[in-house]
C-alpha cells in the first residue's frame, strides 16, 4: 500500500469576498503572514479568492486549515466595531498579546480627547478600529519595558498608561510620582490609579512635555 503522506497533491478550494477591497487586502495579509508548507497559486476572480494548494498531502491539508482559519480571523475582525464594543479578547486576538482595557480607555481618553467606557471586558468608544489598535500596540510595546520590574498592579497600570502617553522613563515617573507624593516608599499608590494619571498629566502638561 502507497503512504498518502509520500504523495503529491493538487487541492483547490476558494472564498467569497464581500468586496474586492477585502480580497485584494487579505490576499497580501496571508502572504506577509502566513508560514505555509506547500506551494500556494491564488488568483484573485470575480470577487473570490481562488487557492491551488500543491505538496505533500498532509502539508496541503495543513496549508488549507491554517488559511481557513486565518480568513475566519481576519473577517471576525473586520466586523469589529469600537462603536459597538471591542471585547478584550478579539483585541488580544489581534495584539497575540492581552493588554488591560481601562488602561488602554484612559490612553484613548487623553490622548484624543473622547470619552471611552469599558464594561464588562469591553471597550467602548467613538472611533475607528484602526485607530483603536494603533494605540493598543503602543501600550504592547511599554508593557514590555515596564515588564521588567516588580512593581504592585495598580502602580503597573498608572506607569503604562503614563509611559503610553508621554513617551517617559519609567524611573522618572516613579521620581514624579514620590515628588507628588503619590506613591509610598514601598511603591503603594495612595491614591486610585486613574486620579494619580490626572495628576502625572497635569505635572507633564505643566513643564510642556
Amino acid at each position: 500500500m502507497s503512504n498518502n503522506k509520500n504523495i503529491y497533491v493538487e487541492r483547490i478550494f476558494s472564498y467569497s469576498c464581500p468586496n474586492t477591497s477585502v480580497c485584494l487586502d487579505l490576499l497580501e495579509k496571508i502572504d506577509e503572514e502566513l508560514s505555509l508548507e506547500a506551494e500556494i497559486i491564488a488568483e484573485f476572480k470575480h470577487n473570490k479568492l481562488i487557492f491551488r494548494v500543491i505538496g505533500l498531502e498532509p502539508k496541503v491539508q495543513s496549508s488549507i486549515n491554517k488559511i481557513r482559519e486565518y480568513i475566519e480571523t481576519y473577517m471576525n475582525i473586520k466586523r469589529l466595531n469600537p462603536q459597538k464594543g471591542v471585547r478584550a479578547d478579539d483585541l488580544a486576538k489581534i495584539l497575540k498579546k492581552t493588554i488591560p482595557i481601562d488602561v488602554l480607555a484612559e490612553v484613548l481618553r487623553y490622548a484624543l480627547n473622547v470619552n471611552p467606557r469599558v464594561y464588562s471586558s469591553t471597550l467602548y468608544v467613538d472611533l475607528d478600529l484602526d485607530t483603536v489598535i494603533e494605540y493598543a500596540k503602543h501600550i504592547v510595546a511599554v508593557m514590555e519595558k515596564v515588564s521588567h520590574g516588580h512593581y504592585p498592579f495598580n502602580l503597573r497600570k498608572l506607569l503604562i498608561a503614563s509611559s503610553s502617553l508621554f513617551n517617559t522613563h519609567i524611573d522618572e515617573l516613579i521620581n514624579v510620582l514620590k515628588d507628588k507624593n503619590i506613591i509610598s516608599e514601598n511603591l503603594e499608590l495612595k491614591v486610585p490609579w486613574q486620579e494619580a494619571l490626572k495628576t502625572v498629566i497635569e505635572h507633564f502638561s505643566e513643564y510642556g512635555e
